[in-house]
């Protein structure tokens, strides 16, 4: 007589296909509300690099120019460079000391205040003289004016995020 096999009952073990296509459905919900929140909390944060980076080159300028009696600060094309000498270019040639700039060139600096209440209109940071003291100057880079006394705050703009910082 031949042995016949009964065969046993599957466990019920695993998720449906439903189940699976559910939690797919519910995790990709949550990723695509929180991916804004995300890019924005980044932006803030290269932009509050970027603010730190500006202080630490505007010191650096600073106490260039009291050993050598002047010193400039330029930003071109997402880069920091600090000089010891009057530049005749915002390049890397010549620079005593460089940085990139946090979040590159996508990264907006500007002299003044940002703020409603702010009486003046923000400009475009392309450079800072210093003088024998250490107090910037009125001077200019080829066609490029450069700021002057005073501005003492800076602010970093980045996407939908902006950071403002006194240079003093």
């Amino acid at each position: 007589m031949p042995l016949v096999h009964a065969q046993q009952p599957r466990a019920d073990s695993g998720f449906t296909l439903i189940e699976q296509m559910i939690t797919i459905a519910i995790l990709a919900l949550i990723a695509a509300t929180g991916l804004p929140l995300t890019s924005a909390w980044i932006d803030q944060s290269k932009a509050g690099q970027a603010a730190a980076q500006i202080r630490n080159a505007y010191n650096k300028s600073r106490a260039w120019a009291l050993r050598s009696n002047e010193a400039w600060l330029c930003l071109s094309n997402g880069s920091l460079y600090v000089f010891d000498q009057k530049p005749s270019a915002c390049t890397s040639t010549g620079a005593r000391w460089q940085a990139e700039l946090a979040g590159g060139s996508s990264t907006r600096v500007l002299l003044g205040d940002v703020s409603s209440d702010s009486k003046t209109q923000p400009t475009d940071l392309s450079c800072l003289a210093f003088d024998n003291r250490g107090w910037p100057k009125t001077d200019s880079l080829g066609s490029t004016a450069c700021a002057d006394r005073s501005t003492s705050t800076i602010t970093v703009v980045r996407g939908s995020a902006y950071v403002s910082s006194s240079l003093y």
